[in-house]
């Protein structure tokens, strides 16, 4: 599959973290993994106490590969697809260094789920969903269903919308700045060939659970994060609590292959 990601550089990514106060956006992050971690380390425990030898993780659409060196101490072996080239080449130099510093294999594959190849304990995929045709959504939760074994487990984290429909933008860069316009599900759908724009939908948590359940998955934990105004993970954590998702921007999904 030749494919380009349109926000080169991630400079519209780095606009909108720096819209946040200080280490926020990053310590906000470092919280949500930690669940995921934890799930992926509970996992690990049973399976190698039911005698299973080796614990593979698959990460899809893995951009640079900056979470191959966060997942690979709590796991035995990790392949990465990403079919952007220059963001492949990226994930590719971090596979190294993360094989290298933890004596554990990493493969990444520059494509996207159709050069993947066999079953894994644990499928992640990073912030993909929401840059993506509709219905393609829809058929790559499928696609991990099947890449993932009974018992194991799908660790997604997308954007996020506190109601009950999916909101749709473009984002692309204009005088300098990150300019995020509101749009139709047709102009989200086309806006995915658009040279320079970077289509961007806000899940409802419905949608994606709603998705899930429909390939097989059942829900384990939500998490939101990244909201506006917080300062801190402690505050994220407070909101969820309460029930409070308004102002969250993005969101951890962790489910368990029926």
């Amino acid at each position: 599959m030749a494919y380009t990601y349109p926000d080169k550089g991630d400079k519209l990514t780095c606009q909108l973290i720096n819209e946040y106060d200080g280490r926020y956006w990053e310590k906000s992050e470092e919280k949500v993994l930690s669940l995921a971690l934890e799930a992926v380390q509970k996992l690990r425990n049973e399976r190698l106490a039911d005698g299973t030898d080796k614990i593979r993780l698959l990460d899809l659409g893995c951009g640079m590969g900056r979470l191959i060196g966060v997942f690979l101490p709590h796991v035995d072996e990790i392949v990465a697809a990403e079919p952007d080239v220059l963001r492949f080449t990226g994930a590719k130099a971090a596979g190294i260094a993360a094989s290298l510093k933890y004596k554990k294999p990493v493969k990444v594959v520059h494509g996207d789920s159709s050069v993947v190849e066999g079953k894994f304990d644990i499928v992640l995929s990073s912030h993909v969903l929401q840059h993506i045709q509709t219905w393609t959504a829809r058929e790559l939760i499928e696609t991990m269903s099947d890449f993932v074994e009974p018992g194991g487990l799908l660790i997604l984290t997308t954007t996020h919308t506190a109601g009950e429909t999916d909101l749709f933008f473009r984002e692309e860069w204009q005088d300098r700045k990150r300019l995020s316009t509101a749009i139709d599900i047709e102009q989200f759908n086309a806006a995915y060939s658009e040279e320079g724009v970077l289509p961007v939908r806000m899940f409802a948590a419905v949608t994606i659970t709603g998705m899930a359940a429909e390939a097989g998955f059942e829900l384990l934990e939500i998490s939101r994060y990244h909201y506006e105004g917080h300062g801190s993970a402690a505050e994220d954590r407070s909101a969820n609590e309460a029930g409070d998702y308004s102002g969250a921007r993005d969101i951890l999904y962790i489910f368990t292959r029926k």
